[in-house]
């Protein structure tokens, strides 16, 4: 059986729970397990690997790793320290993510 990884992009920190970043919380579905964290570029890069180099691979489903696995409680100690206020990381259910997500500014470019 293969393993699972819990993957995101770390760009998405923001994106995602920005709102309420500022309110000192991050809320999401995801629960208290590392994740493991990549960037977008990478991930492209990797997806670009996979179609030029198809024989690299061993199986149908790969799931590219992090440098280092971060659970969200591990990112709100992160904030915090950076931002130099308390930041904490509130697990919610399924639903209530969703509907947290749908909330979400659209991203935009600096």
């Amino acid at each position: 059986m293969q393993e699972r990884r819990l993957t995101a992009f770390h760009e998405n920190i923001w994106t995602l729970h920005g709102k309420s970043i500022e309110d000192g919380v991050i809320r999401n579905c995801f629960g208290r397990g590392p994740v493991s964290w990549i960037n977008g570029r990478d991930a492209a890069e990797f997806a670009v690997a996979a179609l030029l180099h198809p024989e690299r691979f061993d199986g149908p489903i790969c799931h590219p790793a992090g440098a280092e696995e971060l659970s969200h409680d591990d990112i709100a100690v992160i904030l915090t320290e950076e931002l130099g206020r308390p930041v904490r990381f509130e697990p919610v259910t399924a639903g209530s993510g969703v509907r947290n997500w749908s909330n979400c500014p659209p991203r935009t470019r600096s």
